[in-house]
């Protein structure tokens, strides 16, 4: 897991990215976090498996799931602290299963 001024540093993914590359952050507050990180792990686990990405990024998705316990630590003991101001009045709406959308992941051909 990193931080915000680890990753705005001449080091850090953001000086990694190409220009016009396209990123997606998650924060530690978003609660669907931890779940969306640990499922990208086990898709890569199963990539390298299967012979489609190197055997290095084990360790790339060993360090994704430590990231999603971190955020799961983080938010217990920050959670709601975020919160004023950003939700309107009166009790959350639950999630409905038509709400969620698992995306399709595409793999390169072999």
């Amino acid at each position: 897991m990193s931080t915000k001024l680890q990753e705005m540093s001449p080091t850090g993914m953001f000086a990694k990215a190409k220009d016009d590359e396209p990123l997606f952050l998650l924060m530690g507050r978003d609660p669907s976090a931890p779940d969306i990180i640990e499922h990208w792990a086990s898709v890569r686990e199963a990539e390298v498996r299967a012979g489609r990405r190197p055997a290095g990024d084990m360790r790339q998705a060993a360090q994704a799931r430590e990231c999603a316990q971190q955020m799961r630590s983080w938010r217990d003991a920050n959670d709601g602290m975020w919160r004023e101001g950003m939700f309107a009045p009166g009790p959350a709406q639950p999630v409905q299963p038509a709400d969620v959308v698992v995306p399709h992941v595409r793999t390169r051909p072999q």
